[in-house]
């Protein structure tokens, strides 16, 4: 963060240039919104991608309805990706950055997620429509796998140590009247996709 030096009365003080986000920062809870609606339309396409690719290399069909809905937020991931920005990159900061410390915790926090989400489906419907991980190795009552925890943990920490700080930049330089017509649209989307 960079810093500028103000003169008051005889002392020199320096001041941050960019406001700190805090908690009680009404454009924080924007912002994470705004990430919470972006990447829960972007973890559809991830989901579209990684079939395709499953299909390319090992000629299995998922058992997925990607292709059903393209308009059909995956809020799952826009879950996570909150949950790595109050979670994960408070912690991976703590630890000086470290690649590992961020790999872990990111995968901690979305197997996490999934277990619980998981446990959720299978409490409201009986079984779990979206994903069921009992045929892989190492799963945990089938909600989650070590694949998958593994797979999830290195788009996390992606997603941490570039796509964030990237994100970021692009938020700070495109102005509050960009992101309030963003936030705007994208709740648009959600409440056509929702109220259909």
């Amino acid at each position: 963060m960079k810093t500028d030096t103000v003169e008051v009365g005889h002392k020199k003080l320096k001041v941050e240039e960019d406001r700190a986000r805090t908690w009680r920062d009404v454009l924080f809870w924007r912002d994470l919104l705004v990430y919470f609606l972006a990447f829960s339309y972007a973890g559809h396409f991830i989901e579209m991608g990684w079939a395709w690719v499953y299909h390319w290399v090992f000629g299995e069909e998922l058992a997925t309805n990607i292709l059903s809905n393209l308009l059909e937020p995956y809020t799952i991931y826009g879950a996570g990706v909150v949950l790595v920005i109050l979670i994960a990159r408070p912690l991976v900061k703590r630890f000086n950055q470290n690649i590992f410390v961020a790999f872990a915790v990111t995968t901690l926090v979305c197997a996490t997620l999934e277990c619980i989400c998981s446990i959720m489906l299978v409490w409201r419907y009986g079984h779990n429509p979206y994903w069921w991980y009992v045929d892989k190795p190492f799963n945990l009552g089938g909600h989650i796998c070590l694949e998958n925890a593994l797979l999830f943990g290195l788009l996390a920490t992606v997603f941490l140590k570039l796509v964030y700080p990237l994100t970021e930049k692009i938020l700070k330089r495109g102005g509050q009247i960009a992101i309030n017509i963003t936030l705007v649209v994208l709740m648009v989307m959600f409440a056509i996709y929702y109220l259909a």
